[in-house]
């Protein structure tokens, strides 16, 4: 039985090392220059518009053949974009001490005193890696930009920045939204739209689609006409900004008798819940067998990720940003067909508790012996599987916080080994396959996260230790109530072939065979060679003794961390 496990091991092994061999194989180095280019008709910074707003129009003006998504593995790099405004990707910042400041999601306005900069996160696609020994040549709308690095690794993304100066005259339009984005209405009848534009001017256009009648017709103001004799089943509205191509369209279901909507009702009309949490909502809505609705969020102080989204025909989810105030939230469900039927619930919505002010990250360095025959990769894998604090590896309900470590090195660069090359830029090394080194100092990174219904206190960092002793380095990842913990503590590299103290088996684990082993010599019973007393010799006494066997014996046992050796 032994010899089949030990078959199947092997071979498991070897289909990791070619699974290994093929990726290097297939690796491409990202070409050495490229072009960002954007629209700038879509984009401009002014005194008249928040960061936020700024951000958005920068995100939707992006126009590269390789920007905002992943365009395939033969184009080597793309221009990350989020377009729901919550991201720090893409967005309008300025620096400050060399640092940049993202305004991704910030409602203040911009100011005159100030330079601002329009930032692009460029990743590498596919199996294109960048040459970390040349720095590409990048420029946007065929212009020179400012790059950085992330982190310098050949997986590391860059930064790149381009001067965005105030312009107090133009006008531009990034997006349109049309209210009702659907509805019905009865042949014969009118309904009245609304346009709203995210820029610096609310000039639109209208025109109706799909129309047989002459009759049917909107005004320069939204007013759709029906006529009697329309015999279209359905009508396209839309909607222009008359100084960008943005647009919004409206879909409209003809009917021939009057709508009747009895009523809209909602399974609550009071709730309460702490920020960074979601709450659903259902509707039930009687009359006409027409129930769809609009779902709308009003309130003060709305945090721009605090959102309501539909999930079903009358379902929908209140979302609440990690950084949403506490405040009273209005959610209201209308329906589409007779927007005078509707119903609302109110919301209120507090701090989440507060997660303690010192917390402790347990691993079992036992289990991660580092030496110069290990790879970055076999040093990520085996602390992530030595992972045992009370709050590690996953999500559980009730816990304040938590180490995000994923199973694999492809899920993610979350927990891992580090080491720091310029500042505090660090290099991770979750997927390097290069052999460690003795050159340079190596620390383990994990990134610490709030469970749902915590949250950080932005004003006190916590005290952090990592089994049982300070952290080396602690800092914020963002400086806001869910913002990642990044902590680092200090390890070594041995060389290749060498023991760790108190293991005398060399099976890389402190175990109750390596005490026995000890007990044995010290009551002489087993000739006490020098090679056995750099092992077993904890005290430094120069010989293995009783104390030395009961130390090796309490690191087994987990009651002392295998530092104390």
């Amino acid at each position: 039985m032994k010899r089949i496990l030990s078959i199947i091991t092997a071979f498991a092994m070897l289909i990791g090392i070619a699974s290994l061999a093929v990726f290097a194989e297939n690796e491409k180095t990202v070409e050495t220059s490229f072009n960002v280019t954007y629209n700038p008709s879509m984009v401009i910074a002014t005194t008249r518009l928040t960061g936020r707003e700024v951000s958005k129009m920068l995100k939707y003006s992006v126009t590269s053949l390789k920007g905002t998504d992943f365009y395939g593995e033969d184009q080597g790099w793309f221009v990350y974009v989020t377009m729901d405004g919550s991201s720090a990707y893409t967005s309008l910042g300025y620096f400050e001490e060399d640092r940049f400041r993202s305004l991704a999601d910030s409602d203040e306005y911009l100011t005159a005193d100030r330079e601002y900069y329009y930032g692009f996160n460029i990743e590498n696609a596919g199996d294109c890696l960048w040459d970390v020994d040349n720095l590409p040549t990048v420029t946007v709308n065929g212009e020179p930009a400012d790059v950085r690095w992330r982190n310098q690794n050949p997986y590391g993304d860059l930064d790149v920045f381009v001067k965005a100066p105030l312009n107090e005259t133009g006008h531009a339009a990034a997006a349109v939204t049309v209210t009702p984005e659907t509805t019905v209405v009865q042949r014969g009848t009118q309904k009245q739209f609304a346009a709203e534009v995210l820029g610096t001017t609310n000039e639109v256009s209208w025109s109706v689609f799909g129309n047989s009648s002459s009759a049917t017709a909107i005004s320069d103001g939204g007013l759709l006409t029906v006529a009697a004799d329309e015999t279209a089943e359905t009508l396209t509205i839309k909607t222009y900004s008359r100084v960008s191509p943005a647009f919004a369209q409206a879909t409209v279901t003809l009917i021939d008798e009057e709508v009747r909507i009895d009523s809209v009702s909602l399974d609550f009309t009071n709730a309460v819940t702490p920020r960074g949490s979601s709450v659903y909502i259902e509707a039930t809505v009687t009359g006409t067998d027409i129930h769809d609705l609009d779902w709308e969020l009003t309130g003060e102080n709305i945090d721009s990720p605090t959102c309501i989204i539909p999930y079903s025909d009358q379902g929908a989810r209140l979302d609440v940003s990690d950084n949403q105030e506490e405040t009273l939230l209005t959610v209201t469900a209308r329906s589409v067909a007779d927007p005078t039927k509707y119903a609302s619930a109110k919301i209120t919505v507090t701090a989440a508790n507060k997660i303690p002010a010192s917390l402790n990250i347990e691993y079992d360095a036992a289990q991660v012996n580092l030496t110069t025959a290990m790879t970055g990769m076999q040093a990520t894998n085996a602390l992530r599987a030595a992972l045992i604090t009370t709050h590690g590896t996953d999500y559980a309900t009730g816990d304040p916080w938590f180490v995000y470590s994923n199973a694999t090195p492809e899920d993610g660069d979350y927990t891992s080994l580090v080491y720091f090359k310029e500042g505090e830029y660090y290099t991770s090394l979750y997927i390097s396959g290069d052999p460690l080194t003795l050159d340079k100092q190596y620390y383990f990174w994990f990134n610490v996260e709030n469970g749902n219904g915590w949250e950080w206190d932005p004003d006190n960092l916590p005290t952090v230790t990592v089994n049982g002793k300070p952290a080396d380095i602690v800092r914020w990842r963002s400086h806001n109530y869910s913002g990642d913990l990044d902590v680092f503590i200090k390890v070594d590299v041995a060389p290749a072939g060498s023991v760790a103290k108190g293991d005398f088996d060399g099976d890389g684990k402190i175990s109750v065979s390596d005490a026995l082993s000890a007990l044995r010599i010290a009551a002489r019973l087993v000739e006490e060679t020098p090679d056995a007393i750099a092992i077993g010799d904890i005290d430094g006494s120069g010989h293995i003794e009783v104390n030395d066997a009961l130390a090796i014996l309490r690191v087994a046992a987990k009651l002392a961390p295998p530092s104390s050796l």
